[in-house]
């Protein structure tokens, strides 16, 4: 385990076969439901090699194995872009916040300028 997908070149978790996985949690921030599958995953995988028995049941097991390895990849690649969406919904929810206060503030003085130009545009009328 690392402490931040920066240690891994971005990454959230690299895989180095069936039985070595390297995940970046950090127990402050992340959720612990991905740290619990990749144990239960290596757990899973360590079977076969304990069992050290041929047939056709560890092969299937391997296999299966290998698609779950697959699948968690792509879990670190879909985090990865949650926290890029996440960011960017931030950034747009604060410049959101920045235009309706100024909206407010310019609507004003925009509604203050017309009022004088038809006040003086009614004197001048007048006159």
């Amino acid at each position: 385990m690392v402490r931040s997908p920066d240690q891994l070149h971005g990454n959230g978790l690299q895989s180095y076969g069936s039985r070595r996985i390297v995940l970046a949690f950090d127990p402050e921030t992340d959720e612990p439901d991905l740290l619990r599958t990749v144990v239960q995953l290596l757990r899973l995988s360590a079977l076969p090699a304990a069992a050290r028995q041929d047939g056709g049941e560890i092969q299937t097991a391997q296999e299966k194995v290998a698609e779950a390895l697959a699948l968690l990849g792509r879990i670190g690649g879909v985090k990865t872009t949650a926290g890029q969406i996440k960011k960017s919904a931030t950034k747009i929810d604060g410049e959101s916040d920045s235009l309706a206060t100024n909206l407010g503030p310019a609507a004003l003085a925009g509604t203050v300028v017309l009022a004088g130009a038809t006040v003086i545009g009614a004197a001048d009328e007048g006159a």
